[in-house]
């Protein structure tokens, strides 16, 4: 369990850096805001299976970000409303989160998941519409 002191005073300039790998890794503090973030998203062909077979698209940007356009069918719940909108959500679909980088729906992920909820990272809107064919 992270410690608030260890939050406070763990400085914040590399968020993300190489990890033993050489892949690059988030930092404790992104990890702890942004959950699974950008790492948990799902290749192409994975999103446009879990579509093509009938998943429910969440869209958890916020009202304005979805007020400029939404992915068709999908429905907007801004990520930090999720928890008190689980009842709108359908338990019997996967579930493709986006926003506007991937980040917030990976967090979205990681909440829902929690909650017992089937959930594919799509990433962020622009990918989205690119994998459908929709401008």
């Amino acid at each position: 369990m992270t410690k608030v002191s260890e939050i406070i005073n763990t400085p914040t300039k590399k968020v993300v850096r190489p990890g033993p790998s050489g892949k690059k890794e988030m930092s404790r503090i992104e990890k702890l805001l942004c959950g699974s973030g950008t790492e948990s998203i799902r290749p192409a062909n994975e999103i446009l299976l879990a579509i093509k077979k009938g998943a429910f698209i969440l869209d958890v940007r916020t009202i304005m970000e979805a007020r400029k356009g939404i992915v068709p069918g999908a429905k907007n719940i801004p990520l930090l409303r999720l928890k008190r909108h689980l009842d709108e959500l359908p338990r019997d679909k996967t579930i493709v989160t986006y926003c506007g980088t991937g980040a917030r729906a990976g967090k979205a992920k990681d909440i829902l998941n929690a909650a017992g909820f089937v959930v594919v990272n799509g990433g962020s809107y622009e990918g989205i519409l690119e994998m459908l064919g929709v401008k």
